[in-house]
């Protein structure tokens, strides 16, 4: 007896407490190990139970690997990810491939002439997470980047938003540039039309670092053009969001440098002033302590006064080098 003897819908139910990766390479493994697939002289039949757990095909609209354990996503293999996207491939419309850090790209094969994806993420990143992170990376320009040529070359294609891997963009190659341009005229050609005036949206070459060529929001992905919503890119994670998604996920700035953070990395990568309410980046915070400008200025301005007026020693009201900033106790001696 094996699992595919048990009743269909005990199979169900389990799967279903499954996050939706997990429950994709369940499937497959009940249907025939990850590294067969490939096999083009073999095609795979997925069994009675697994169509009913597959079932309804509009739960993997999105498949997002940030749903899975971290040690998990980093073990998966292009012929597991070429696997869980043969069962998909015509339904998917967001592939978010977050942790996956293994795969080279040959495992997006099945996506070729999509014309079901809207977004492809290739950051490798959480959404919320600074792009900064270092990431050992095998995914590979040459592997990728011709799928996704073949994706926007096919009558229909809905490809919206790409997040490249940062890497690529910090140091974009001629492929990846001549990428972007052949991307910039498809989207002309297409002429999408803003979600807010209707107006063509017309492709743009210039700024690849803003990975995405058509204002297209991370989020809600409505195409938007600059004269009804001016579209801005977190400072931190470098997602594109248009200013209605950042005001819904209660954006905010840093500051000092007035770099501009989604609600989502506002509590994940800034910190709030020990003296003040302020709230500071971490980078700011990394190079001016505990304490934003203001308040390093106001509390060495009360220092130096307090030196000269008092014989009191000040060594333990220094918090760190650099920034001398007295507790409470020695603001109400101020005041006295």
């Amino acid at each position: 007896m094996n699992t595919n003897d048990l009743p269909i819908g005990i199979m169900t139910h389990v799967a279903s407490f499954l996050p939706k990766p997990s429950r994709a390479l369940f499937v497959v493994s009940l249907t025939a190990p990850s590294s067969s697939w490939q096999n083009t002289n073999e095609e795979k039949q997925l069994s009675e139970t697994s169509k009913a757990i597959m079932s309804p095909s509009s739960q993997w609209e999105i498949l997002d690997f940030e749903e899975v354990e971290k040690s998990l996503a980093k073990k998966l293999t292009d012929n597991d990810l070429y696997a869980v996207l043969s069962c998909i491939k015509e339904t998917v419309k967001r592939l978010k491939l977050t942790g996956c850090i293994n795969i080279t790209g040959r495992g997006l094969s099945p996506l070729q002439f999509s014309t079901a994806l809207e977004l492809i993420d290739l950051s490798l990143l959480k959404q919320y997470e600074d792009t900064s992170t270092r990431i050992e990376s095998r995914l590979c320009q040459e592997t990728v980047i011709p799928i996704l040529g073949s994706i926007i070359s096919v009558q229909g294609c809905l490809l919206k938003h790409i997040q490249f891997l940062h890497e690529w963009i910090r140091a974009p190659s001629t492929r990846f540039v001549n990428f972007n341009n052949s991307y910039a005229q498809h989207l002309y050609r297409l002429g999408i039309s803003c979600s807010k005036c209707n107006n063509v949206i017309r492709g743009r070459t210039r700024h690849i670092s803003l990975n995405d060529i058509l204002f297209c929001c991370y989020s809600c992905l409505k195409p938007i053009c600059e004269r009804c919503v001016r579209v801005r890119i977190c400072g931190i994670c470098d997602k594109m969001y248009c200013s209605g998604c950042l005001r819904a996920n209660q954006r905010d700035s840093c500051t000092q440098c007035f770099m501009t953070v989604c609600g989502g990395c506002k509590y994940n990568h800034m910190s709030q002033c020990s003296g003040c309410d302020a709230k500071r980046c971490n980078k700011c915070s990394r190079i001016s302590g505990p304490l934003c400008r203001n308040c390093i200025e106001f509390d060495n301005d009360v220092l130096d006064w307090f030196e000269e007026e008092s014989d009191v020693d000040l060594e333990p009201y220094i918090v760190h080098p650099g920034v001398r900033r007295s507790n409470e106790e020695f603001y109400e001696g101020v005041e006295e």
